[in-house]
């Protein structure tokens, strides 16, 4: 502890004898000074600063960022958009629609191998786990196609 206060007042005491020698020049006027500067009456020809190269860098990024952002904001919005978005995103083996339409009867042969079967065939089937909505409660049927790759859900209002 001693130590370091006899090396912090070494270092004060130098800093003090810089302090000495340091030549500052005076302040000249300054109010005098920045009123002409706002005023627009300043000596001398007006300096534009270059841009510099971190600064148009930052301009570069944010443009770009924008850029992106719009194209989202447009891919969202429109209906092809979203179908793309969600051809790129989906899972496999999951697919959730709400549509309007005809109820096919169980077992059509859309998919190949496609079979009704009870919810707990189904799991001993299917090559991932089936999970159920606590929500939804158990579905109205299932549907196992493609050698248990495909397990459908089904409820019906």
């Amino acid at each position: 502890m001693a130590d370091r206060s006899a090396w912090q007042s070494a270092v004060e005491s130098e800093l003090r004898a810089l302090g000495r020698e340091l030549e500052v020049p005076a302040a000249g006027d300054l109010t005098t000074a920045v009123r002409q500067r706002l005023g627009g009456q300043a000596d001398g020809p007006r300096h534009v600063p270059a841009v510099r190269t971190g600064a148009f860098r930052r301009l570069a990024w944010r443009a770009a960022l924008a850029v992106v952002a719009a194209f989202l904001v447009i891919l969202i919005a429109t209906p092809q958009g979203r179908a793309v978005i969600s051809h790129v995103l989906r899972f496999a083996g999951v697919e959730l629609r709400q549509e309007p339409g005809p109820v096919r009867s169980l077992g059509s042969g859309v998919l190949p191998g496609e079979r009704p079967m009870s919810l707990e065939e189904a799991r001993r089937l299917a090559s991932f786990p089936i999970l159920v909505p606590t929500v939804l409660g158990r579905p109205g049927a299932v549907v196992v196609s493609d050698g248990g790759r495909v397990v459908s859900l089904i409820y019906r209002r």
